[in-house]
């Protein structure tokens, strides 16, 4: 049997495949359902979707109609991993089961659709979180091999918010778009010259709809031909596009498939929920979306409130709620923050991370982390910090998963995921950086291997140079102070003050605490807190207004908390395998050997 997770998922597919060609089913499924734990360790949810979907393709094969509509309807309804902290997953709230044979019913359309049909069955399905774009399910044949052979199916679903062409002008610009992903041009047309449009086979003509149709034969780079066919129907706020692909000789099964399939689509537009948008709710979610977009959390709340009743897709919902729960976690109520973020994060669970989304899901993340520690849940603000610093790991560095700390393994230090109001968010390399997020501030760590120069002065030489040529800073003088929390053993710890000043024009070196702000300017305290062990040094920084003495003090209460060393550490533990997947071990040991 394979060794490692990636090999073993290899064997079984192979040999899936090879009893599936000698007509042994069962065995083929079984192969296929040992290593759904490893396909979810490995590729995730959506892989383990169609490992499932194949499962169903073999039991149809075998006329278990039952056991194959129940493996469709169990993709739907398998467990998410880590529920608060997941995101792009299928929406589980508006795409609901029906009946007994593996329907979906999206009731913000009022549509429903068949898990097979005509010897189609759905493979997969992707569900829209926004207006703007469009849910997809993905038909393909039971039988790879039989009449239907190479038979693709995609059918898009999504409103017509943003549609101002006619169906005619629609279809014309489908049929365009499948010349140029798919079409290569026979020998003998002429240059520019584009297939016109065919009849298709069978119609798609939903009841009180408006629509159009139309086919073209494309050839591939070796001559092959294949017929492709699109149908676009308009009914209310919604619209269906079918794309659907076949062999042209081929054409009386793709037909009586297709008929099937489009006989058992059901579309009732008065049962829609959703229904366009008013031309007021179009105007009051610009101005919700500016207020966000500039971090205006309490208008942004505020509108997030009158836009709530009316909105259905899930990452607007998202939008809204995070508004709302940041605005109560930033008033200082946790109570009334919590659950807002727990619901923030429940739509976020269905929507994608794109431009803009990611940014406020990672401020999201943070405000939910800081009031679940103030609310004294320290378990779920370790869970929703771990998830906002999902980054790839840095092979110097160890998380505790468990607690939130991180071990620099070059020093074997460790760095708790707080101190005092400060949160550990990040870490590259030999940096850290912990923030507080009410009032805006960041304490950053460099941890230093060997230190640099032979004396303090060289230190202190070193920072004011940094602040000058790197942040761009004018440096006044330093004030030098003792500093007893980190002078024990053979640390010997001091604290450094400098007055200085930022030009207008430099942004340089500040350190990032997650606003687009402008870094204030003018007369400023840089602050630094500094151990040296041996060859040694780790150094804290944070930066105030010059008479912010809160600021300051919460800075030196959370440096005070900080575990500076007592002496230079025993060999570091050996760094482990930052792609090692922990759910491997258990999931090769849960997955028996092949039937």
């Amino acid at each position: 049997m394979a060794a490692n997770p990636y090999e073993r998922i290899r064997a079984a597919d192979w040999y899936a495949s090879m009893r599936e060609e000698q007509g042994r089913y069962d065995p083929a499924r079984g192969a296929l359902h040992t290593i759904r734990p490893l396909i979810r360790c490995v590729y995730g949810s959506h892989d383990m979707a169609r490992s499932m979907a194949q499962e169903a393709r073999l039991a149809f094969l075998q006329n278990r109609r039952t056991e194959a509509y129940a493996l469709l309807a169990e993709i739907r309804d398998m467990p998410l991993s880590a529920p608060a902290v997941t995101w792009g997953q299928t929406d589980r709230d508006d795409w609901i089961p029906e009946g007994r044979q593996a329907r979906l019913y999206y009731r913000l359309a009022g549509m429903s659709f068949p898990g097979a049909a005509g010897g189609l069955m759905r493979e997969e399905y992707k569900t829209t979180d926004d207006p703007s774009d469009s849910s997809t399910l993905i038909y393909t044949p039971i039988a790879p091999q039989g009449p239907l052979q190479d038979m693709k199916v995609r059918l898009r679903v999504g409103s017509r918010d943003r549609h101002g062409t006619t169906v005619a002008q629609a279809l014309a610009h489908e049929l365009s778009y499948e010349r140029e992903l798919y079409g290569r041009k026979p020998h003998g047309h002429e240059a520019g010259e584009a297939p016109k449009p065919d009849a298709v086979p069978v119609e798609f003509a939903p009841a009180g709809s408006t629509h159009a149709s139309g086919a073209v034969n494309i050839a591939d780079e070796h001559g092959g031909q294949e017929v492709h066919g699109v149908w676009i129907a308009r009914k209310g706020a919604w619209q269906i596009i079918v794309r659907a692909s076949w062999a042209p000789q081929r054409q009386a099964a793709a037909a009586k498939a297709l008929r099937a399939l489009f006989a058992d689509i059901g579309w009732n537009a008065h049962q829609a929920r959703y229904r366009g948008q008013t031309p007021q709710t179009r105007a009051l979610n610009q101005r919700f979306d500016t207020a966000l977009a500039n971090q205006q959390w309490t208008e942004a709340a505020a509108l997030a409130k009158r836009l709530l009743p009316t909105t259905l897709f899930p990452n607007r919902q998202a939008r809204l709620y995070t508004a709302m729960g940041i605005a109560a976690a930033r008033s200082g109520s946790p109570a009334r923050a919590m659950p807002l973020l727990r619901k923030a994060f429940g739509k976020w669970r269905y929507s994608k991370l794109g431009y803009g989304s990611e940014s406020l899901f990672d401020t999201l993340l943070l405000y939910a982390a800081d009031t679940a520690f103030r609310a004294g849940d320290t378990r779920q603000a370790v869970t929703w910090l771990n998830a906002h610093n999902r980054d790839l790991p840095d092979p110097n560095w160890k998380l505790d998963t468990a607690s939130g700390a991180l071990l620099y393994l070059p020093m074997n230090l460790n760095l708790p995921a707080r101190l005092g109001d400060f949160m550990l968010v990040n870490h590259d390399r030999n940096l850290a950086r912990y923030v507080r997020l009410h009032p805006d501030q960041a304490i950053g760590v460099t941890l230093m291997k060997p230190a640099p120069g032979k004396d303090p002065e060289d230190m202190e030489d070193l920072l004011r140079n940094w602040m000058t040529h790197k942040m761009e800073l004018q440096v006044g003088k330093a004030t030098e102070l003792s500093y007893p929390q980190a002078t024990r053993g053979d640390a010997h710890g001091r604290m450094l003050q400098f007055t200085v000043a930022r030009p207008d024009a430099s942004r340089s070196g500040v350190i990032n605490i997650g606003t687009d702000a402008l870094p204030p300017t003018g007369q400023r305290l840089m602050t630094f807190w500094l151990s040296r062990v041996a060859d040694r040094e780790i150094v804290l920084r944070t930066e105030t207004a010059a008479g912010d003495t809160a600021a300051l003090a919460a800075a030196g209460k959370a440096a005070a908390s900080f575990p500076w060393p007592v002496a230079a550490s025993s060999a570091p533990p050996a760094a482990g395998d930052p792609w090692a997947l922990s759910c491997a071990v258990p999931a090769m040991a849960a997955t028996p050997k092949l039937p």
